[in-house]
């Protein structure tokens, strides 16, 4: 029997490896031997997230059709670790059981010779479980990227032997984090890997105290990867300058906290484009690197916030920001402000009639602009809130920024676990727009504008991307089409890292 009817074999293989995941299963469900076709496919990106059991069915799948070497993108997260049932609270006895499918993990990983990257979590209780796992992870590791989370001492060995992929991702356990700080040769290993990879790599993550770790071991012995072009760190426990001489060359720099240890007025990272963190950094970079690019400020909630959503503006004005993520708290009411204006964590003197215009009049060039809209305690009103300024009247300015192709927004609400928050706040007769409405608005404000992301935590609602379609060609008339998440995502990525190029 044919794959696709009409189409000889060798043709239809060439239409499978150019279809999305959507259309790949879609077609699986016609026959089976459209399913034995389509399943290598299917197989190039694997998410692992629901329990153990499943884990274990997907390894014995892989190995009963010899489609190992399929596999692309691999990715095993916490929650894979816990048997069906398991309570996953932070708080939770459950213990995590990856004895249930380590065995035949380690089977596939053995074959698995066409990694390109992986994402593991557990990896020290894996290794326990089965050792094999550290020794196909030193045979053939993924070619691009790999994130390894929950690493101890074993885990740390077993990458001493690893020559690293381009991207590496560190996440040590929490019994060996602490470790980390009371013993500095807890990280002997990883102070191997580091070496060994210093050529090699290009992008790297690191969690936990291995920042700390790190700034203690640098004090004495020299360390330079001079190929990193990306750096990650979380938390920020080591002094820029003395993180600057082990990382000379980055470009895109992301830390969670440098406020000790900011010098003022110094260029430690000529080639610096990227910057993402909390405001001391942020303005810090805004101010003394004439080539930024790309902002992303990501501030904690503070209950007496100064005016730095307007300094931030100013300091923009004088650079050419193409990429900007803000993040913005609403902030409980108090008598001394007025009752219909929303208080932000950046400034308590704006109002949604100078939100938007201030934003755009910053940064005009800009191709991607992503707000995130918090509230840290509960409040119901959060969702007509956050609906209200979407669709206020100012957005007009948006008129003005002649290259923007791509907003986000984003709705959080700090109730655990994350709760959905119900549009009941507003009278009936003002109904809330849906999101295409919302889009529609947007795309009818800015003309250059091609996507409009929704991610809003509200009830009855999903994460969805919309797009501009003209109605026909040179028509200045169009429709608005909600597109498959894998474009949207693909299109999020170009134009957020578009600067960075």
């Amino acid at each position: 029997m044919l794959i696709l009817p009409s189409l000889n074999d060798d043709c239809s293989v060439t239409v499978l490896s150019h279809l999305d995941r959507r259309s790949l299963l879609s077609l699986a469900y016609t026959s089976r031997t459209a399913l034995g076709a389509a399943r290598p496919y299917l197989l190039r990106t694997v998410s692992l997230k629901r329990n153990a059991e499943q884990v274990r069915e997907f390894c014995q799948s892989v190995l009963s059709h010899d489609l190992a070497g399929c596999i692309q993108d691999l990715r095993i997260s916490r929650d894979a670790l816990y048997p069906t049932g398991s309570d996953l609270s932070m708080d939770s006895d459950d213990d995590p059981q990856p004895s249930i499918f380590a065995c035949a993990l380690a089977d596939v990983l053995e074959k698995s010779t066409n990694l390109k990257s992986l994402e593991l979590a557990g990896l020290e209780k894996l290794i326990e479980c089965e050792p094999r796992i550290g020794a196909a992870l030193i045979a053939h590791p993924p070619a691009v990227s790999m994130e390894l989370s929950g690493i101890g001492e074993e885990g740390f060995t077993t990458l001493s032997s690893v020559r690293s992929p381009p991207e590496i991702s560190l996440e040590p356990a929490p019994l060996f984090n602490g470790r980390m700080i009371r013993d500095m040769h807890a990280g002997d290993h990883l102070a191997i890997f580091l070496t060994r990879n210093a050529e090699w790599l290009q992008d790297v993550v690191l969690h936990g105290s291995i920042s700390r770790w790190l700034s203690t071991f640098l004090r004495h012995n020299p360390l330079s990867l001079p190929n990193v072009r990306t750096l990650t760190i979380y938390p920020f426990d080591i002094p820029l300058r003395q993180c600057a001489a082990a990382f000379p060359n980055v470009r895109c720099l992301s830390a969670d906290w440098a406020e000790f240890d900011i010098p003022h007025g110094e260029v430690l990272w000529p080639d610096l484009l990227s910057v993402d963190g909390r405001s001391p950094l942020i303005l810090y970079v805004a101010r003394c690197y004439p080539n930024i690019r790309r902002i992303r400020l990501r501030d904690k909630y503070h209950p007496e916030p100064e005016d730095e959503f307007a300094e931030l503006c100013d300091v923009m004005q004088q650079r050419t920001i193409k990429s900007l993520f803000l993040s913005v708290d609403y902030l409980p009411s108090s008598e001394d402000i007025d009752q219909n204006s929303i208080d932000w964590l950046v400034s308590r003197r704006i109002s949604p009639k100078t939100f938007w215009p201030q934003l755009t009049h910053a940064v005009p060039q800009a191709r991607f602009i992503e707000v995130q809209f918090r509230r840290p305690d509960p409040y119901t009103g959060i969702a007509a809130d956050t609906l209200r300024l979407l669709m206020d009247s100012t957005i007009v300015s948006f008129g003005t920024v002649q290259d923007l192709k791509y907003v986000s927004f984003i709705l959080r609400c700090f109730s655990y676990p994350p709760k959905p928050y119900h549009l009941d706040t507003t009278p009936s007769e003002h109904p809330h727009p849906t999101p295409r409405e919302i889009a529609s608005f947007w795309f009818a404000q800015c003309l250059p504008l091609e996507y409009v992301e929704l991610n809003l935590q509200i009830s009855g609602w999903e994460r969805t991307w919309w797009r501009r379609r003209l109605s026909a060609e040179g028509s200045s008339t169009f429709c608005v089409v909600r597109v498959p998440e894998d474009e949207g995502l693909s299109a999020r990525n170009r134009f957020d890292y578009e600067a960075c190029q």
